[in-house]
């Protein structure tokens, strides 16, 4: 079992646990000469509220924005981000 980017994990874990599992990965990309780097997948439905009782309407949201904001935050002050389009991230990781 492992835990997947996305904005269910990212709300799901503590901080602390979310910055022990990226310092993980950075650590592995390194060791690998991959360019340090993250992709957070997430989708518009989840910052909608939703009146089911699966799993969807239990963590869909329209305050996820301000969740995700936060975490965002807690990031830039443990790991230095820079934002960046998936185009600007793939020509990033292009072999020179």
């Amino acid at each position: 079992s492992y835990n997947v980017f996305n904005l269910y994990y990212l709300l799901k874990l503590s901080k602390e646990e979310l910055l022990a599992m990226i310092l993980r990965i950075i650590f592995r990309q390194k060791s690998n000469n991959i360019r340090p780097h993250l992709v957070f997948l997430t989708h518009p439905w989840e910052y909608v509220s939703w009146k089911r009782g699966d799993v969807i309407g239990k963590y869909c949201s329209s305050e996820n924005i301000d969740r995700l904001e936060e975490i965002l935050r807690f990031l830039e002050k443990n790991l230095k981000l820079e934002y960046v389009t998936f185009e600007k991230l793939c020509k990033k990781l292009e072999p020179a």
